[in-house]
């Protein structure tokens, strides 16, 4: 009989492949030898005779990632995970030999047969937490390790079944810095009634001390909407952020300007994103993120005049499992090298109600769904969401409204040119 010495991964491929990977890639990291159904099987291999052969033959520990998705491929008669199960239920000569990994909210109640009632450990709240129970497990059953060093970034490629990751073309890389235009002043003004000011200028000011405030706005815009105001200067907006101050003509002088500056555009873009129809979802870090309804989302996006080939196009929200996904961004506008947004990209998901849904969910499943996407969609994704913000117009998305104050966001980031290029596995136009 061959040597027990593999930990066998049992999942539901696809939809928790990178839990399995990432599991995959600790153990062996570690020096354990992992057995994992979509690495260690050869073209022209009878799958279910094999997994049988290793389960039986060669494993001494079986691991069940168990999700939803495990569940319900347990209970159906012509899935691989139904197959695992009933072969690892075989063994009879090692005791506890089925270990069941309650990586989200599934019921115990609903595990399939042999492994409820089973010592189970949790990986929903830590992974972290998950694989340390995991190798303490595997430690006290003296299970082997190799000897030799793997190589864990080639075992992650093989999983992603990723071939010929470079080559010696020059390859543009896109930076997710997006340039914006300003106005060329930007102007102080003290104004007695700053609550009128507020509801006037919505989000587009930004308060400074003593009733003063700073905004895009000219004097002649101001006059129009607003009472007694006296504007104490205009300011060169590159000079004044790049000198951190304003020198008024009085002598006094006002500090902390590229900071107020930043919170000035955060402001009006925030307020101008929920203008335009996207909703906000605030994150762990108390930041917002940005996304479109379902109803916007799910509409291709396309790309060809960004200069992205004639048919790439891409959709902002689509079904996942009983859930629905909308791409989100969030942003912080900084003011070097040059005046940019530096935008965040984030997968939100909602319920059938459209609501999002709790934290926890939101977490895993951000990881299924987000592991599937590489580079190209998630960059072409991006380029999608800013040229549907802009009305797929090229020229940017124009925003704080008055043609006198107007601020223009890119919808194409910096990029940069690169002497080595990269072989990413192609992914099929969104329908």
């Amino acid at each position: 009989m061959s040597k027990r010495d593999k930990v066998f991964i049992s999942h539901a491929n696809p939809e928790d492949n990178y839990v399995g990977f990432w599991l995959a890639s600790k153990l062996q990291l570690l020096g354990y030898a992992v057995w994992l159904d979509t690495t260690d099987i050869e073209p022209g291999e009878a799958f279910w005779q094999n997994s049988q052969r290793i389960i039986k033959e060669q494993s001494a520990c079986f691991l069940s990632v168990v999700t939803q998705a495990y569940v319900e491929k347990a209970n159906r008669h012509d899935s691989g995970v139904m197959n695992e199960v009933v072969s690892a239920r075989g063994v009879r000569d090692i005791e506890n030999f089925m270990v069941p990994l309650q990586v989200d909210d599934t019921s115990v109640d609903d595990y399939p047969m042999g492994l409820i009632g089973k010592k189970t450990i949790a990986f929903k709240d830590n992974w972290a937490d998950g694989l340390e129970k995991v190798v303490e497990m595997l430690e006290e059953r003296k299970i082997p390790k190799n000897e030799e060093a793997v190589n864990v970034t080639k075992f992650w490629y093989e999983s992603k079944k990723i071939r010929n990751t470079a080559n010696s073309q020059p390859e543009d890389y896109y930076s997710n810095w997006f340039p914006v235009a300003l106005p060329e002043y930007i102007f102080l003004y003290h104004i007695d009634d700053v609550e009128g000011a507020k509801k006037l200028f919505n989000c587009s000011i930004a308060y400074l001390n003593n009733s003063n405030i700073l905004t895009f706005a000219p004097p002649s815009v101001v006059t129009a909407v607003t009472g007694a105001f006296t504007c104490l200067g205009a300011f060169n907006v590159a000079e004044a952020v790049a000198a951190d101050q304003l020198k008024l003509a009085s002598g006094a002088v006002v500090e902390d300007i590229a900071r107020q500056v930043a919170k000035l555009l955060n402001r009006t873009l925030a307020y101008e994103l929920r203008r335009v129809g996207l909703r906000a979802y605030e994150l762990s870090s108390r930041r917002f993120a940005y996304y479109w309804p379902l109803s916007v989302g799910k509409k291709n996006v396309p790309l060809r005049a960004l200069g992205f080939g004639q048919n790439s196009r891409r959709t902002l929200a689509g079904k996942h499992q009983e859930h629905t996904w909308h791409f989100a961004i969030s942003f912080s506008f900084r003011t070097r090298p040059t005046f940019h947004y530096l935008l965040t990209s984030h997968i939100i998901f909602t319920d059938a109600s459209g609501k999002p849904v709790e934290s926890d969910t939101q977490h895993e499943l951000r990881r299924a769904l987000g592991s599937t996407w590489y580079n190209r969609k998630w960059l072409e994704t991006l380029l999608a969401m800013l040229f549907q913000i802009a009305g797929h117009s090229p020229g940017g998305f124009v925003f704080s409204g008055r043609s006198e104050s107007e601020q223009v966001l890119s919808v194409l980031p910096y990029k940069f040119t690169s002497e080595v290029g990269y072989n990413e596995p192609a992914v099929e136009d969104e329908d």
